[in-house]
């Protein structure tokens, strides 16, 4: 019986054994994710494009927040380099966001998230994006920007931007 409770005992049940220990593999996929996110976010802070652009599809999709603001791939960099090459409006970096709130969704090869993100220049605003996996790794494919404007003042808001529309916006272009 001594033999059989050693044999047993080795793979961790009865004759008065420990429990088995859980082991724990470390966070989860929507936790790296959301970290990878939270690094990009913290690179444009301290204004490190390097960090900031290789965390991201080389034909990434970043829409900002103004109707005219979609960029693709170099069209982004075009538009975003100068913002981390020096001193700007926003501070040292190129701009800070900081998220508030995440939700991570993971599906296969595909990732997206939201956030409510603040801004010491715009308050609340609201992050989307999708990233995708490519190889081993993972890649910001699209990211939106927008304000968040409570629904108690939206209507004198968007009548604002009606408003600057008509003054400023010629019709040859549209908008």
């Amino acid at each position: 019986m001594a033999v059989a409770c050693a044999a047993v005992s080795l793979i961790g049940v009865g004759c008065g054994s420990s429990p088995p220990t859980t082991v724990t593999y470390g966070p989860t996929l929507e936790d790296r994710i959301g970290a990878r996110v939270d690094r990009w976010h913290d690179a444009a802070a301290r204004g490190d494009w390097a960090v900031y652009e290789s965390l991201m599809a080389d034909d990434a999709v970043f829409l900002g927040t103004d109707k005219t603001e979609r960029w693709v791939g170099q069209e982004f960099e075009d538009f975003a380099r100068p913002y981390f090459d020096g001193p700007t409006d926003y501070g040292a970096g190129a701009w800070t966001y900081e998220s508030l709130s995440r939700t991570v969704e993971v599906r296969g090869d595909v990732a997206w998230w939201d956030e409510v993100l603040v801004s010491a220049s715009y308050g609340h605003c609201r992050g989307t994006g999708v990233l995708v996996r490519e190889g081993r790794d993972w890649k910001i494919k699209h990211y939106a920007l927008a304000f968040l404007i409570p629904n108690e003042i939206a209507a004198d808001v968007t009548r604002q931007g009606m408003e600057h529309e008509a003054e400023h916006v010629g019709p040859e272009t549209g908008w």
